[in-house]
């Protein structure tokens, strides 16, 4: 976000210029990598992100520490990116007043984060291993717990206990040469039989990173060299924790057919 930071303050652009942005960001969506993205980013943060978190405040929802500006904004790129940037185009192509129809939807997806907040994650989490400290990196038990507050807002329907216990394994487990990551995953699938393989395989990926971009999309690379990165400044990791998402909501599906055909 420090490109889009360093913008200076500008004027609101018009609906239809914003439209018009939406549209070309559901053509491509690397869009986000260039000036326009950067141009986007600034004008959601300056003219919809505070009218949200105004919302979220009355609500009674806003004061959660970890609801802030930024957290807001990645909500909101990653629903625009989802399912193909669908509301990217849907506003793009129809919507008459872009800004107040992104804002009714904005509001939703934000109001969606809340209810699946992790607030019971602390007071029903095992007591887990201090790590050593590292000389200017975060420690991992901070790592662990940053990485689940926002997996768990996009995945709300798994378990937290498991998911925080199977992320320090994930942490104090980092992957090696590649002939290593089929045993590892086994022996995950063994230890936390509470999650099916592609659960395992997709919170691996979004935390170790996926390959050939590991640094670039691993949350907890990230999280270690910054406690308070936030996934909104940097696309890379927006698009890695919508394959997160879009991987755990097959799951979830799947596993619920199975069950029903059991019974």
């Amino acid at each position: 976000m420090s490109d889009s930071r360093a913008l200076r303050e500008t004027d609101q652009i018009s609906g239809e210029d914003l439209g018009a942005l939406l549209l070309r960001l559901a053509g491509s969506t690397d869009l986000l990598l260039g000036k326009d993205g950067a141009e986007l980013i600034v004008q959601l943060r300056q003219f919809l992100v505070p009218g949200i978190m105004r919302t979220a405040i009355r609500s009674g929802r806003g004061t959660q520490t970890w609801l802030q500006e930024d957290e807001v904004l990645h909500a909101v790129l990653l629903e625009l990116l989802a399912d193909g940037c669908r509301v990217a185009r849907v506003i793009g192509e129809q919507a008459r007043e872009p800004w107040e129809y992104l804002a009714v939807c904005a509001t939703e997806w934000v109001h969606k984060i809340c209810l699946s907040s992790c607030d019971e994650l602390t007071e029903h989490s095992p007591v887990l291993p201090r790590p050593e400290p590292h000389d200017q990196l975060t420690e991992l038990e901070e790592v662990v717990a940053r990485s689940a507050q926002m997996l768990l807002a996009y995945a709300p329907g798994v378990q937290q206990v498991a998911l925080r216990c199977l992320l320090f394994w994930l942490a104090r487990n980092p992957p090696q040469r590649l002939s290593y990551e089929t045993e590892d995953r086994s022996a995950m699938q063994a230890q936390f039989p509470e999650f099916t393989s592609g659960q395992i395989s997709a919170i691996a990926n979004v935390t170790w990173g996926g390959r050939p971009r590991r640094k670039e999309t691993s949350l907890f690379a990230a999280l270690l060299l910054d406690p308070d990165f936030r996934p909104a400044g940097s696309p890379t990791h927006i698009r890695a924790l919508l394959h997160f998402r879009q991987v755990m909501r097959r799951e979830e599906t799947q596993s619920l057919a199975l069950g029903r055909l059991a019974a």
